[in-house]
């Protein structure tokens, strides 16, 4: 589970740095009804945030360009502008999870690349040729503009037999309901089911409580000055709704206590509101755009970031080889 937030986060920031990208909506004909949890990002809105526009012009973005540069070079494909958007679904962790990236590719120099790989194989599948490299790397041009990545050769065949209109999609199953739900203007939702066994190993606090969860959705989104994040979870019963808040509030009430031994730079946020209603928590967090800016600068690390895929991710570092 740990590995699976370290991909989303890795792919959440390749977003995040992005520019001059396109629509990048949910493409839900391409999500199987099986998958217990989904990721989208919406690019588009992204753009348009204070708080993506505080760091146009950081070092930060210096860095990626040039990274992006190398990439343009070698594969004649810029992250900056020719991706469009991604998705990420997957029945547990990063082993069965799948990437699908919509872009504008160079398809017949991507593939040229592989003949120079001695382990690439080409893999029959229907209409679909499965390239297979590196032991575990999976991928797929299942059009011209979309390329899907995976550890797992059948997860990958279960997207793609979703995409011929062959499975079921994500439209049949709770998840959608889960995402139509989400606020408005949202430009980051995750959403998952069957909580227990993407939990399962999982033995912190945290995972405590989250197993006592049937479903849940997270969304982050601007809403004028503030960023506001919301997180709502289904349990099975009442009380266990009950206990989630309370033990959240508590936890609350802790960071409270210890308030004074906090740096000054750094503001916890104050306007937290967690709420019960039936079998459903409800946590909302808002916290202004100019404070969160702030304390990324405090922090003193923006402009000294110097990130390596391969440290989030093998997988992410064979797609996105960014060295």
């Amino acid at each position: 589970m740990k590995k699976t937030i370290l991909v989303l986060a890795t792919v959440i920031l390749i977003l995040m740095l992005c520019t001059e990208i396109g629509s990048s909506e949910l493409q839900k004909n391409i999500v199987p009804a099986e998958a217990h949890w989904v990721i989208h990002v919406d690019v588009e809105k992204i753009k348009t945030t204070r708080f993506f526009n505080a760091f146009k012009d950081e070092e930060l973005f210096a860095r990626v360009e040039k990274r992006g540069a190398w990439v343009d070079k070698r594969f004649r494909f810029n992250p900056l502008e020719d991706v469009k958007g991604v998705t990420l679904f997957g029945k547990k962790g990063e082993e069965d999870a799948v990437v699908c990236v919509h872009g504008n590719f160079d398809k017949d120099h991507l593939l040229s690349l592989l003949d120079f790989d001695e382990d690439h194989e080409a893999l029959t599948y229907g209409k679909f040729t499965i390239h297979h490299w590196d032991s575990d790397s999976y991928g797929v041009f299942a059009k011209d503009d979309l390329v899907m990545f995976s550890e797992s050769e059948p997860a990958l065949k279960v997207a793609l037999d979703v995409l011929s209109g062959k499975g079921e999609t994500i439209k049949s199953s709770s998840l959608n309901s889960l995402i139509q739900g989400v606020p408005s203007g949202a430009f980051l939702t995750g959403a998952a089911g069957n909580i227990a066994a993407l939990l399962e190993g999982e033995h912190d606090r945290e995972a405590a409580i989250l197993k006592k969860t049937e479903a849940a959705v997270f969304s982050l989104r601007e809403a004028g000055e503030n960023m506001s994040m919301n997180l709502n979870l289904k349990t099975a019963d009442p009380k266990d709704a009950e206990n989630i808040a309370q033990i959240v509030n508590g936890l609350l009430a802790m960071a409270d206590m210890y308030k004074d031994q906090i740096p000054p730079q750094i503001k916890l946020p104050k306007d937290i509101k967690t709420s019960v209603k039936g079998s459903n928590v409800n946590i909302a967090i808002t916290y202004p755009v100019e404070d969160l800016v702030q304390l990324i600068y405090n922090s003193g690390k923006l402009g000294k970031m110097d990130f390596d895929f391969a440290d989030f991710s093998p997988f992410l570092a064979s797609a996105f080889p960014l060295h």
